[in-house]
């Protein structure tokens, strides 16, 4: 459970990604790498990476997306921390401003106290506004976890709130901010709360300087971690066609 249902999700997520770009290839296609890079050598010896990937794809009213993200830091060649996530998500537009969605998403924080977690996901999305240069939207669902953690297999039940905004304030210049609540329904006095402010400032069509602070939180962290908090301040490059 540790090793193969990981290995075969990846597969699944990168086949279904594939033929989703050559089957639907006419229809919007959207892509948005991202990657930062810090190596510091002298006094301090560290290395920070951070890499992001998303991939978009509309046919009519559907949308199928793919995202992937990996946050890594080493000091004098010992890991400090290490962030990695996998993600496949279909949405179906019931109205302009309403659609369904069903995501399913693999993660990994072994210094969080969890190898692997197997995210489920069941609900829909709301615009309270989608214009050009503003959109605001919120999400709300359902969320069926499975994690393996150093004790052994853990599985929770949580309701999820989710809502984000972006905002255009010139040709050049835009902020995004998202916030999402998970209140566990399995273990009554745990939740999550995560959350992420960004600026971006763009270079040229395609290429944009992206500054982000993510905010991770947990309740009760599963051991041995003890940190309720995480946090992520990153700078990186981002192209996006």
């Amino acid at each position: 459970m540790k090793t193969t249902p990981s290995r075969i999700f990846i597969l699944i997520v990168f086949a279904c990604v594939l033929c989703a770009t050559s089957a639907l290839a006419a229809d919007v296609f959207h892509n948005e790498s991202e990657a930062g890079v810090v190596i510091a050598s002298g006094n301090t010896r560290s290395q920070s990476y951070n890499f992001k990937q998303i991939n978009t794809q509309t046919l009519n009213k559907d949308l199928i997306k793919f995202e992937g993200r990996l946050l890594k830091t080493s000091n004098r060649s010992i890991e400090t921390a290490r962030f990695w996530t996998l993600g496949l998500r279909y949405e179906r537009e019931l109205t302009p401003v309403f659609s369904l969605f069903a995501a399913e998403t693999l993660e990994s924080d072994r210094f969080a106290g969890y190898l692997q977690r197997y995210n489920s996901d069941l609900g829909g999305k709301y615009f309270f506004y989608k214009e050009e240069l503003f959109t605001w939207s919120a999400e709300a669902g359902y969320r069926y976890s499975i994690e393996n953690r150093a004790a052994g297999q853990s599985k929770f039940h949580y309701l999820r709130a989710y809502t984000e905004a972006l905002k255009g304030w010139s040709k050049s210049v835009s902020t995004k901010a998202w916030l999402e609540y998970l209140p566990n329904l399995t273990a009554g006095q745990d939740y999550k709360v995560n959350g992420e402010a960004s600026v971006s400032a763009a270079l040229t069509e395609i290429f944009s300087i992206k500054t982000a602070y993510l905010v991770k939180y947990e309740h009760q962290p599963a051991p041995p971690a003890t940190e309720r908090t995480n946090t992520w301040f990153t700078t990186a490059l981002v192209a996006q066609f």
